[in-house]
């Protein structure tokens, strides 16, 4: 189990609050930048407020993962430099909860039982 907050969850925390306030979706643009921006800030909250918790970077990797693959269609259809700087903030967000996931399970098996 996590002891302490990791501080990889504010990374996909903001990522999430980009996409939902940066991006600037409209109309059926909303339908593309609600899911990854929501899955990303709620899995970068509950890495920071359930640190003990394996499963919450989850959350956070399904929500970067749909912020690469919806990040392309956002650049053609809402604004290039947005769309982008928001794949970026996804693809770290991702890395991020796979860093605390990792570091989660190898804490978790060498801990004694």
């Amino acid at each position: 189990m996590l002891s302490s907050r990791h501080p990889a969850g504010w990374l996909a925390a903001l990522a999430g609050l980009y996409w939902l306030t940066g991006v600037g979706g409209t109309g059926w643009g909303v339908l593309l930048v609600v899911l990854p921006g929501s899955l990303l800030l709620a899995g970068g909250l509950a890495i920071l407020l359930l640190p003990g918790d394996l499963r919450t970077p989850q959350l956070a990797a399904v929500g970067g993962a749909a912020g690469i693959l919806l990040g392309f269609p956002a650049m053609a259809l809402l604004d290039w430099g947005n769309g982008a700087l928001a794949t970026l903030l996804s693809a770290t967000g991702f890395v991020a909860a796979g860093w605390v996931a990792r570091r989660g399970s190898l804490r978790s098996t060498t801990s004694p039982s």
